[in-house]
């Protein structure tokens, strides 16, 4: 019972939905509607999972070959750099709806094709975040030393689930109250779209100073 506590608290705490994941979730909720932000939250709550169980079975390692962590954060910074833009063009279409519920898509009006595109897009944004591997690890390590010592492999699963379960409820609870404080101040919209631009340019500035010491890394080793 106690691991199953502490595995929800931690998923929890460790989702406020800030940086490019959740900018990318606020921007889908400004945009399409609660159920499109909870998709996003939801793919991203997976993701906490992911990177729980590889830390704790011991792969994050895989994480410091040099060339193999260049090529995910490359991947992930076009990924981010194409949802800006996308973003920025959007501008328009979001000021021109200011003041309407964002609520216009439907929960059903979804394809397999679609969600696949969003578990991609948020599995290219979490998997090249330097942050999130460094976060994990240092908490896996920790575990073993505490709680986690001496426990049967077995205990890992339920442990694992309840990290994403704890992260899944943050996520709700973060759009439900975006979507109660959209709904008493109309101009909300606008001011929601502002801050996730300003995860977005974060993240982005972020990322490409990760990628230029990366590229200097690699390029010492091969000098």
């Amino acid at each position: 019972m106690t691991l199953i506590m502490i595995g929800f608290g931690l998923g929890f705490f460790s989702s406020v939905p800030i940086g490019a994941l959740g900018a990318y979730m606020i921007h889908r909720f400004i945009k399409n509607g609660f159920w499109d932000g909870l998709i996003i939250g939801v793919f991203a709550s997976i993701m906490d999972a992911f990177y729980c169980a590889v830390s704790l079975v011991g792969m994050a390692f895989i994480y410091n070959i040099p060339i193999l962590r260049f090529v995910v954060q490359v991947l992930g910074f076009l990924v981010l750099l194409y949802l800006g833009v996308r973003q920025i063009l959007s501008s328009s279409e979001i000021s021109r709806l200011d003041g309407v519920r964002g609520n216009k898509r439907d929960k059903n009006d979804r394809t397999w094709s679609r969600y696949i595109k969003d578990l991609t897009v948020v599995f290219s944004l979490g998997i090249s975040n330097p942050t999130l591997w460094a976060f994990w690890t240092n908490v896996s390590h920790f575990l073993h030393l505490s709680i986690l010592k001496g426990a049967a492999i077995s205990e890992y699963p339920p442990f694992i689930m309840t990290v994403g379960m704890g992260s899944m409820i943050c996520q709700y609870l973060s759009l439900r109250l975006l979507r109660r404080i959209y709904d008493h101040h109309r101009e909300a919209r606008a001011i929601l779209y502002r801050i996730s631009s300003l995860f977005y340019l974060v993240t982005v500035v972020y990322l490409g100073y990760h990628l230029g010491s990366e590229f200097l890394t690699l390029y010492k080793i091969h000098s």
